[in-house]
C-alpha cells in the first residue's frame, strides 16, 4: 500500500491557505493607519457637510426673501408671468434640498457607525495567527496520518512475514517429526 495524501487533510489545508490568504490581504487593506485615516477623513467631511447645510439653509432663506420682494413690487403681469417658473425653481429647490438632506443623514448615520465600530485590525491579527497555527497543525496531522499508514503498513507486513515463519515452523517441525518416525522405522525394522 503507497502513501497516499488525506483528501480531507488536503482540503483543509486549501482553504485555510485561501482564508490565510484572504484574510492577509483584508489586514493589509484594514490596517490601524487606514483605519485612522478614513475615521479622520470622515470625520472632517461629516464637519464640512455641516457646515454646508447651515450656509445652504442661509442662501435657501435669502432667495425665499427674494422672492416675497419680487413678488411684492413686481407689476402684476410680470408677477404671471413669472410666477410658474419661481413655483418650478421653488419645487426643484425643494427636492435638491430634500435630496442632500436625505444623503447627508445616511452618511452622517454611515460615518457615526464607522467612528463608534471597533478596530477590527486587532481580532484580524489574531484570527490570522490561529490560521497559521491551524496550518501548521493540518500540516502535521497530515504528517502524522501519513507516518500512521506506513507504521500500518509496516505492521501488517510484519504479521504476515510471522505468520509466514510459523507456517514454515510448523511445516519443519511436521517434517521434521516425519522423518523422526521414518528414521525410527528404519532402525526399528532394520
Amino acid at each position: 500500500m503507497g502513501s497516499s495524501t488525506n483528501p480531507r487533510a488536503s482540503i483543509l489545508l486549501n482553504a485555510s491557505g485561501a482564508c490565510f490568504a484572504t484574510l492577509h490581504l483584508t489586514l493589509a487593506v484594514i490596517s490601524k493607519d487606514n483605519m485612522f485615516t478614513a475615521k479622520r477623513e470622515l470625520g472632517a467631511t461629516a464637519v464640512e457637510l455641516a457646515s454646508r447645510q447651515e450656509g445652504s439653509e442661509e442662501s435657501r432663506r435669502h432667495l425665499v426673501e427674494q422672492s416675497r420682494d419680487f413678488k411684492r413690487s413686481a407689476p402684476e403681469e410680470l408677477k404671471k408671468l413669472a410666477a410658474p417658473l419661481l413655483k418650478s425653481f421653488q419645487a426643484e429647490i425643494d427636492s435638491l434640498l430634500w435630496r442632500s438632506r436625505e444623503a447627508e443623514a445616511a452618511f452622517l448615520n454611515v460615518s457615526k457607525r464607522i467612528a463608534e465600530a471597533p478596530d477590527p485590525t486587532l481580532h484580524l491579527e489574531r484570527l490570522e495567527e490561529t490560521l497559521e497555527r491551524l496550518q501548521d497543525v493540518e500540516a502535521a496531522n497530515q504528517q502524522l496520518s501519513e507516518a500512521l499508514e506506513r507504521e500500518v503498513t509496516c505492521q501488517r507486513e510484519h504479521a504476515d512475514r510471522d505468520r509466514r515463519l510459523r507456517e514454515a515452523q510448523l511445516g519443519l517441525a511436521a517434517k521434521l517429526a516425519e522423518t523422526e518416525r521414518h528414521t525410527r522405522n528404519l532402525q526399528a525394522g532394520g
